[in-house]
């Protein structure tokens, strides 16, 4: 994988800084998974390869500078939009369940709300106890190999 300009100060600094930069990233994604480690392995590798070569795509890594900011994105080099991604990687068993942990963490403080009220009341009802539990199933779920 190259840079789309070598040049650019902003691809001299990710070269630079490329180790940092993968720091950053697993930094950054530890706030959605706490135990985050990322384990890469040559099938991963081959995959990512097949993935950025598919369709005619010319995968690479654009680095854009905001303010004092910069902005990591996987790109097609010759287009220079996001890539496409495989046909059904995004209806993989882990896609899906993150879709519904998102959606889950979206509903949690409603139902948080509902339950303190509830509580206040003596009322929890089933519906709202399973509702509870599948979200608190969602949000301590891990995504598989």
């Amino acid at each position: 994988m190259s840079a789309v300009n070598p040049m650019h100060p902003m691809s001299q600094l990710a070269v630079e800084n490329a180790q940092k930069l993968l720091a950053c990233v697993i930094w950054k994604l530890r706030k959605h998974c706490p135990n985050l480690a990322v384990e890469i392995t040559e099938k991963d590798m081959e995959q990512l390869a097949d993935v950025f070569m598919s369709n005619g795509q010319q995968g690479n890594i654009a680095v854009i500078g905001k303010g004092d900011r910069i902005v990591l994105q996987l790109i097609d080099s010759v287009s220079g939009k996001a890539l496409i991604q495989q046909h059904g990687d995004e209806n993989s068993p882990n896609a899906v369940m993150m879709t519904k942990c998102l959606a889950a963490r979206k509903r949690a403080p409603v139902v948080a709300n509902r339950l303190r009220h509830d509580s206040n009341v003596s009322t929890v009802g089933k519906p709202l106890a399973r509702e509870a539990a599948e979200i608190l199933e969602l949000l301590t779920w891990e995504p598989g190999a």
